[in-house]
């Protein structure tokens, strides 16, 4: 029986381990400023956690805004050093490092408005080892988050085979990127999604970075722009 106990101990140990050396801590990805973006509202937004290799994803208006990674004297004073590492497409990814990263807009005016934040990304210590442990047994029932169309493509033509291979769960969060004025995303069923037509009240999205929680069993998006659908713009997820 001490012998059981004694390999049990041995197997416990050796997935914490496993868990703290590997990616099982796995990267997050964190819509910076949530629902409204990366605007003069954001500096407010960073009560959450994070560590380093989490993925912060920047949405606005680029005619409007830019990202700019800054040191906390330029954070402070609203001033971006010649050289500084600039964001401008309106939908960037920047993966956090250890320690505190600042970022801010250099558009004139906007930096003093708010558009400024700071993260502070945490290194995992022997104390996730506990936490690590629950997470064996929570890992597979947790939300996850999926950019559709991965972080290049987006919501686009030929996005039907996207969700093939993925696991998703009820639960989970489904951030569409697009242009707007080019695109929209519908929720519609099955018929819908066959036929390429959205029945009279369907669910419209149309910012250009919605974020779509599904549901338990398959769901359905089409693009209801003249002829996107047919061109293959539309999927169906479908979660346990």
């Amino acid at each position: 029986m001490a012998e059981g106990r004694s390999m049990s101990a041995i197997v416990v140990v050796s997935l914490c381990m496993l868990v703290l050396c590997s990616d099982m801590a796995h990267a997050a990805l964190f819509v910076v400023g949530g629902r409204d973006g990366w605007t003069t509202t954001v500096s407010s937004w960073t009560a959450q956690v994070y560590k380093a290799g989490d993925k912060l994803l920047f949405y606005y208006d680029p005619k409007k805004h830019n990202v700019v990674v800054v040191d906390q004297g330029g954070y402070n004073s609203c001033t971006a050093p010649a050289g500084a590492k600039t964001y401008n497409t309106g939908h960037d990814y920047i993966q956090l490092q250890k320690g505190s990263s600042y970022f801010i807009s250099s558009i004139p005016g906007d930096c003093q408005a708010g558009t400024k934040v700071s993260v502070t990304g945490r290194g995992i210590s022997a104390t996730m080892v506990v936490l690590c442990m629950l997470g064996l047994f929570s890992e597979m029932t947790h939300a996850a988050t999926y950019v559709v169309g991965g972080h290049i493509g987006g919501w686009a033509f030929n996005i039907t085979s996207w969700p093939d291979g993925k696991n998703f769960k009820a639960g989970d969060t489904l951030v569409f990127n697009y242009n707007p004025q080019y695109h929209n995303v519908v929720i519609v069923d099955e018929s819908g999604y066959n036929s390429c037509s959205a029945p009279a009240g369907s669910k419209t999205y149309q910012s250009g970075h919605d974020s779509i929680t599904i549901a338990s069993g398959t769901t359905y998006f089409i693009c209801t722009n003249a002829g996107h659908c047919g061109a293959k713009m539309k999927m169906a997820v479908t979660a346990p």
